[in-house]
């Protein structure tokens, strides 16, 4: 197959698996896998490279699910989001979620080298402001 229609087929899984797990989270948003759910939602758009929704999913995860176990995760997949669109202050501020409230993170090490990067691009932004 051509990759566009490779790429039309992930689309249009992705798009059924989003439909499913929002169903999910809508009709039983107690449910002990909505968090799953709202995770998958953000995995699924990331899948086919819609950062913006994917960046909206996760945020979404991280709102409703504050205590579950990719809360870290997410932040930093939403900070990719973030970097991919260009927002390096919005990235920033997901890795340092990271380095703040999970320290022992498994992203904590890749968090400090993203926050150094972000903290250059927003100064390399600043300096091109005042040229």
């Amino acid at each position: 197959p051509s990759n566009s229609s490779a790429a039309s087929d992930v689309y249009k899984r992705q798009s059924r698996a989003i439909a499913e797990y929002n169903a999910l989270i809508q009709q039983f948003p107690q449910h002990p896998s909505a968090d799953n759910a709202q995770f998958k939602i953000a995995e699924s758009y990331w899948k086919v490279e819609d950062w913006r929704r994917a960046g909206e999913s996760y945020k979404r995860y991280v709102e409703h699910y504050a205590g579950h176990g990719y809360v870290d995760y997410a932040y930093y997949y939403m900070g990719q989001c973030h970097e991919k669109l260009g927002e390096w202050r919005q990235a920033k501020l997901c890795y340092d979620r990271i380095l703040g409230d999970y320290p022992e993170s498994v992203w904590t090490e890749v968090a400090h080298r993203r926050v150094k990067e972000m903290n250059k691009l927003i100064q390399e932004e600043r300096d091109e402001e005042h040229v």
